[in-house]
C-alpha cells in the first residue's frame, strides 16, 4: 500500500477532503500516513482552488492513533534517545504544518478518535463529531504521555483543568462531553455529518481567502504571545489586506448588495 492509498484526496467546490484510508487497521497512522498528510498539506498551501481542508476517516473509525509498528519501534531499547527525539519531532512537524496552513481545516470525526488521532484533530481549526464518536487519550495508562502536541494544544482549547482530566485519567469522553468542554464545535448524527461539514465549509468560504488566512494566523498567535504583540501582528497583517483586490471586491459587493467574487489576490 503506497502513500496515495493510505490517504485519499478528493477536491470539489473549493474543499479538499483528506480521508485516512486504513479501515482494516482502524485508520492507524503509519509513517506512510504522516508523509502522505504532509505532502497533501504542502500541495494545498500553494493551490488557490483549495479554500478549506477537511480531515476524516474511512469506515467506522476516525483513527486508532499511531500504528503498532511505530509503537514497537519507539519501544526498542536499542534506539538512541536522540534518534527517538528526531523521529518524534518529525511526526510533530506534520501536525505543526497542518495547524499553520493559512486555510481553515475542519476535522470530520466520524467515529472513535484515540491517542495520536486526538493530537491530529487538535491541530485542526474546527471539529465536527458524529454522536457515536468518542475521544480517548490513553497514554498514561500505558506508562507514557501524549507526544504529538496534545499536552500543549489541549489546555489552550479546553482549559488546564479539563485537559488534565482528559490526559491524566486516560478515560473515554463522549462527543457530547467534548462539545460541552469546547473541544468539539458541533455534534451531529452520523448520517448528517457530511452535510454538516459541507455547510461549515461553505460558510468558511464566504469570507475573503486572504482575510481568513490572516485572521487564523492572528488567532493562533494569541496562544503564544502577549496582547500588544498580537495587536502589532493585526496591524501588520491588515495593511496588505486593505490594498488587496479582494478587499475592493468585498466593499463593492457590500455596496451593491451582492455576494462577493473572491480571487485570493
Amino acid at each position: 500500500m503506497n502513500a496515495t492509498d493510505v490517504l485519499l484526496r478528493r477536491q470539489a467546490g473549493g474543499v479538499l477532503t483528506l480521508t485516512l484510508n486504513r479501515p482494516k487497521k482502524l485508520n492507524a497512522m503509519s509513517y506512510e500516513v504522516f508523509e502522505a498528510l504532509d505532502a497533501a498539506v504542502g500541495d494545498a498551501r500553494g493551490d488557490r482552488a483549495v479554500r478549506v481542508v477537511v480531515v476524516t476517516g474511512a469506515g467506522p473509525f476516525f483513527s486508532a492513533g499511531a500504528d503498532i509498528s511505530m509503537v514497537r519501534e519507539f519501544s526498542d531499547p536499542d534506539l538512541p534517545a536522540e534518534a527517538f527525539r528526531t523521529k518524534i519531532r518529525r511526526l510533530q512537524s506534520v501536525f505543526d504544518r497542518l495547524e499553520q496552513l493559512e486555510k481553515p481545516v475542519v476535522a470530520a470525526i466520524n467515529g472513535p478518535c484515540v491517542g495520536g488521532a486526538v493530537d491530529l484533530v487538535l491541530a485542526c481549526d474546527l471539529r465536527i463529531a458524529a454522536e457515536e464518536a468518542f475521544f480517548l487519550v490513553p497514554e498514561v495508562r500505558l506508562g507514557l504521555i501524549p507526544d504529538l502536541g496534545a499536552t500543549q494544544r489541549l489546555p489552550r482549547i479546553v482549559g488546564v483543568g479539563r485537559a488534565k482530566e482528559m490526559i491524566l485519567t486516560g478515560r473515554r469522553f463522549t462527543a457530547e462531553e467534548c462539545r460541552a468542554m469546547g473541544l468539539v464545535n458541533r455534534v451531529v448524527p452520523l448520517r448528517g455529518l457530511e452535510d454538516a461539514v459541507a455547510a461549515m465549509a461553505a460558510e468558511l468560504q464566504e469570507g475573503g481567502p486572504l482575510a481568513v488566512g490572516a485572521a487564523k494566523q492572528a488567532i493562533d498567535l494569541a496562544w503564544a504571545t502577549d496582547l500588544r504583540s498580537g495587536e502589532e501582528f493585526e496591524a501588520f497583517a491588515q495593511a496588505p489586506l486593505y490594498r488587496s483586490q479582494d478587499a475592493r471586491e468585498g466593499y463593492a459587493a457590500f455596496v451593491e448588495k451582492r455576494a462577493p467574487r473572491w480571487t485570493g489576490r
